[in-house]
């Protein structure tokens, strides 16, 4: 295999731009050269074309079905398309943009998707793709260490931290106190005070103020919970809610993460959690369903009132909270590895290469 492109948005901390730096990165780690560009940068698929001969690129890995399936319908060379999130979640609908997220996925060498629901509408569209699609959930690579577990049920948290592996100790621990510390402080969360963090690019897709007014009347009601946004963009409204440019580095048990998307394909923040030990309270929607079981590894709730009152009963109940926290470490170990993602990548590009032949050809 030559050179490999991977063509994404790569708008700063997003899930596409995530998932485009970690892919390029497992692409070089298998040996290959790889470049990774932005979608946006490329005004048509004549630049595009005109930049994969340029540059001698024998294979393009392509993020999102129109924003880099724009580019790559007629390509030249072959191509991986992966569906992104909002292609399938929300522009399958627009009468533009459908007929040229089926072209390219149609002429794609091989389809990634992080899920069965994120599939569905393209193979219900496109019933002659299924034979080259592949399901590979997102990987997930904790930025901090988990912590110790939330307290449970029984008496097996600290055994089942300690087989896991997790945890961190020490002045490790007193480091991250610290500089957890610090977060909250830049947050202004104060004495007595639970911070729900809703770590999110501010854009009309992820609904950032679906619950805020419903918090904050749960806060004129006595509440301890504080809403607190934090991401990239600018806002149509900040009325009563905190929000913050930079994207936090910390996410410990010590805080609850809520996440209001309307669609979404597979959210990172989601993993991020989960793999850090923070509770998880999103919104129900097809994307945050596939990785959320109810009750189970987080909360789903579908109205603003809902998410207020599974809140307090994660404020209420720590136990619940630690349960919670523990079965989500247990996803991402099962299903949401680098290694696992790594080799699944290496099989498609090689398929692809080959003009989509299935697996053992």
């Amino acid at each position: 295999m030559g050179r490999v492109l991977v063509l994404s948005s790569l708008r700063a901390a997003t899930g596409n731009a995530i998932t485009a730096a970690r892919l390029a990165e497992s692409i070089r780690a298998g040996g290959h050269e790889c470049l990774c560009r932005d979608s946006n940068g490329f005004a048509d698929a004549g630049e595009l074309s005109a930049f994969v001969a340029a540059d001698a690129v024998s294979l393009v890995v392509g993020i999102h079905a129109y924003r880099s399936g724009r580019l790559l319908v007629g390509s030249a060379v072959p191509y991986v398309l992966v569906l992104g999130g909002t292609d399938m979640n929300v522009m399958m609908a627009d009468e533009h943009r459908r007929p040229v997220m089926l072209a390219a996925a149609g002429g794609a060498g091989a389809v990634v998707a992080f899920s069965r629901e994120l599939l569905a509408p393209l193979t219900e569209a496109l019933p002659a793709v299924a034979p080259r699609c592949t399901l590979v959930p997102q990987a997930i690579r904790a930025c901090v260490p988990p912590r110790p577990p939330l307290a449970r049920s029984d008496d097996s948290g600290a055994a089942a931290s300690a087989a896991e592996g997790g945890g961190v100790g020490g002045a490790a621990e007193a480091s991250l106190a610290l500089e957890e510390a610090a977060v909250l402080a830049r947050l202004d969360v104060r004495a007595g005070e639970q911070l729900l963090l809703l770590p999110a690019g501010l854009r009309p897709v992820k609904d950032v103020l679906y619950a805020a007014a419903a918090v904050a009347a749960w806060r004129l009601r006595g509440g301890a919970a504080v809403l607190r946004i934090v991401g990239h963009g600018a806002p149509s409204s900040a009325r009563g809610v905190f929000f913050c440019a930079a994207v936090l580095r910390i996410v410990g048990p010590p805080l609850d993460s809520a996440y209001a998307a309307t669609a979404e394909g597979m959210c990172n923040s989601i993993l991020e959690a989960f793999a850090v030990g923070t509770p998880v309270l999103a919104r129900r929607n097809a994307g945050n369903a596939s990785l959320v079981t109810h009750g189970e590894s987080g909360l789903l709730f579908t109205t603003p009132d809902a998410a207020v009152a599974l809140a307090q009963s994660l404020l209420d109940d720590r136990i619940l909270a630690g349960r919670l926290a523990h079965c989500a470490r247990g996803v991402v170990a099962r299903g949401h590895s680098e290694a696992a993602e790594r080799a699944a990548y290496a099989e498609v590009l090689r398929r692809a290469e080959l003009g989509g032949a299935p697996a053992g050809s």
